[in-house]
């Protein structure tokens, strides 16, 4: 293909040979099409590239291999507190979760600047031992506490408390000596000889309500759904007892919202959608006026 123009300088020589020489803007306008082209074709190649950039964004957008399940996993918290990481309100900031009401209406984290939002447990104090002061170190189900009572005699040796106090007492979560029959526990509770802790209970059979708590060894309604009866099916495991919901899905259509305060189910919203002419609250799950920005106001005062 013969070319258009050249750059030659010699304006004589290739007039001769059929060529012209280039103006300076054609000249320019040459040069800038020869870079959009490699540029292109470059783009094209990377585009194919196995190793290339396509790689890295799938690894940061898209869906985690088993190294990302396994970090998953490693973040974690403990049985004692009943915790996930996932959930942390440090980490996502107070991100929308569902349609849970442990921490604020439809999944919101209204657990504010001094409580962490637990998915299993709510609002609570701490997730980590981290979280606690160095007076009460021990994070136990969201409460910062002395010691975590051994669950069993089995676990007596691994005890939050040192020798000269080598007991957990459920009573105040504080160390104590170990109980006996001539160092009694407080009325309420009873001595567990096998671990030399006072407790409130040891087994199911020692509650009125038919249920012990493994973490705390104190007498609770429940400390999972199905200990809970038909009337109130859900159990709010930080106070260990049973509600009426803990989730909006938990509700029905004339009343959808789970109360974040009361646990039972109530008119709201959760969407604009159920607000005809007003919009949704999120923060409180109720239906509202609309708020008009300053330049509607403006324009409706103008219009009067």
């Amino acid at each position: 293909m013969r070319a258009l123009c050249t750059a030659s300088t010699d304006a004589g020589t290739e007039t001769a040979r059929g060529h012209r020489p280039c103006s300076g803007a054609r000249m320019t306008t040459l040069r800038a099409c020869w870079l959009l082209g490699f540029i292109g074709l470059l783009a094209s190649l990377l585009a194919g590239c196995p190793d290339g950039a396509g790689v890295g964004v799938r690894g940061q957008d898209g869906g985690a291999d088993g190294g990302d399940v396994e970090a998953g996993q490693e973040s974690g918290v403990g049985a004692e507190t009943g915790g996930a990481d996932a959930f942390d309100a440090r980490a996502e900031g107070g991100s929308n979760r569902g349609s849970g009401a442990l921490c604020g209406a439809n999944g919101r984290n209204d657990c504010g600047p001094f409580l962490l939002c637990d998915e299993p447990l709510g609002c609570v104090e701490c997730i980590h031992d981290d979280d606690c002061p160095v007076a009460a170190a021990h994070c136990l189900q969201g409460t910062c506490v002395g010691c975590r009572p051994a669950a069993s005699a089995a676990d007596a040796g691994t005890s939050d408390c040192p020798a000269a106090a080598s007991t957990c007492w459920s009573t105040d979560d504080e160390c104590h000596a170990a109980c006996s029959d001539t160092s009694p526990c407080p009325a309420g509770s009873s001595c567990d000889k096998a671990s030399g802790a006072c407790v409130g209970c040891t087994s199911d059979s020692d509650c009125p309500s038919g249920v012990c708590s493994p973490a705390r060894r104190t007498c609770v309604e429940c400390v999972a759904d199905a200990t809970c009866p038909a009337s109130k099916p859900r159990c709010r495991v930080l106070t260990g007892k049973c509600e009426a919901c803990t989730s909006s899905a938990d509700c029905g259509h004339a009343e959808p919202v789970c109360d974040p305060t009361t646990f039972t189910c109530r008119v709201g919203c959760s969407s604009d959608a159920q607000c005809p002419g007003q919009q949704c609250d999120e923060a409180t799950a109720t239906c509202v006026a609309v708020a008009l920005d300053a330049g509607a106001s403006d324009a409706a005062a103008d219009a009067k």
